[in-house]
Formats: structure tokens, sequence, C-alpha cells
């Protein structure tokens, strides 16, 4: 249990400071950034080999911290569903 909140501690120092991380999926390692931070964001892209005009995904916690990130539609809220509990308890 103390090394995965050392490995969380890390990671969050990196990407604090602009850093990239990989973290594990189902499948397959992802590769993340603050994603308000554009030279972490240009850095995951550049890291990636891919255009920008292709997008990332992002996760977030609710809606409201998509908002200023995605271009929503008027009817999104109503598609959105509701918010699973966390997987990991920081």
């Amino acid at each position: 249990m103390a090394a995965n909140r050392e490995h969380l501690s890390r990671a969050i120092l990196a990407c604090e400071s602009g850093g990239v991380i990989a973290y594990p999926t189902e499948a397959v390692y992802g590769l993340g950034c603050l994603p308000l931070n554009e030279a972490a964001v240009r850095r995951l892209l550049a890291l990636k080999r891919r255009s920008a005009d292709k997008g990332l995904i992002v996760v977030a916690e609710d809606i409201e911290q998509l908002r200023g990130l995605v271009d929503f539609d008027v009817d999104d809220d109503a598609r959105v569903p509701d918010a699973n509990p966390p997987i990991v308890d920081a």
C-alpha cells in the first residue's frame, strides 16, 4: 500500500511540474498530463506521434471539470451519465 501511495505522489508531482505520466489501464498503459498545461499536452502529443487535430481523451471527476475544455451542445448535460464512485481513494 505504501508503494502505491509513493507512486501516486510521484505521478502527481510529475504532472504538477508539466510532466507526462504512464499509467495502467485494462489492457495497455495510457499516457497522461494536466490538460490545462499546454507544454505538457504538446509533449504528450509528440510522444504519441498524434496530431492535435485528432484530439485526446480527457478523464475528469465530473462534468464541471470538463467545462472550458470541451464544447458542449445544449443537450449534452442530459446525455452524460451519472458519475460512478471513484476506483482509487487517494
